[in-house]
């Protein structure tokens, strides 16, 4: 068994600074099988009203904290079927939204900028799965197709949305025992690793 370990290679403030790179580190990869996943926290019936209207692919779900009652599920819904008044959305939130699984060969152009610019101030991420890293003879790296991933962590310091954040980190995902394969690719990019990394399951 094998596993990903996700390195920082960038925290900028500025999410388009954060896209270029992550397209630089893209543009290293075969995407053939590349998937996006997105993810956004709403806070307001303003956010959701934004992201149904920019990207009606997304599903919806309503998060409970540990405070609220046992036992209570996590609601799923498609953006058509959500309350359109502000009092029917507010009762929800905070709301999740998300794509997964969108093939990158059919995502509409430009839906990265659409989707950032959905977002509210709350965390989220933009990751390309299933990315195949190339071999590095110079490394004695063959190609890696089942630790490849890119993620931007946004308004977020970590990996999984949990720790809201001023700033935008970009990581980049490799096999756990090929931590050389992250400096390759980082350097490739014009980037380099800026902490440690952080494992990723």
């Amino acid at each position: 068994m094998s596993h990903a370990i996700a390195y920082p290679v960038l925290e900028t403030r500025d999410l388009t600074e954060a896209l270029d790179g992550a397209r630089r580190l893209l543009r290293i990869a075969d995407l053939e099988q590349a998937e996006i996943w997105a993810y956004a926290r709403l806070t307001t019936a303003d956010e959701v009203r934004r992201m149904r209207e920019a990207i009606p692919a997304a599903w919806y779900a309503r998060q409970f904290d540990a405070a609220q009652v046992a036992g209570e599920e996590t609601c799923f819904v498609e953006g058509p079927d959500l309350p359109i008044d502000t009092a029917g959305l507010a009762g929800l939130l905070p709301l999740e939204a998300a794509v997964e699984e969108m093939p990158l060969r059919d995502i509409p152009e430009g839906f990265e900028e659409t989707f950032l610019s959905a977002m509210g101030a709350g965390p989220g991420s933009l990751a390309w799965w299933w990315t195949t890293w190339p071999a590095v003879p110079a490394l004695g790296l063959p190609p890696d197709a089942k630790h490849g991933e890119v993620q931007i962590a946004v308004n977020s310091a970590d990996l999984y949305r949990q720790v809201p954040a001023d700033s935008h980190t970009l990581f980049v995902h490799v096999r756990s025992s090929q931590p050389e394969r992250a400096e390759w690719l980082a350097a490739q990019a014009g980037l380099q690793i800026i902490g440690p990394g952080i494992w990723d399951g």
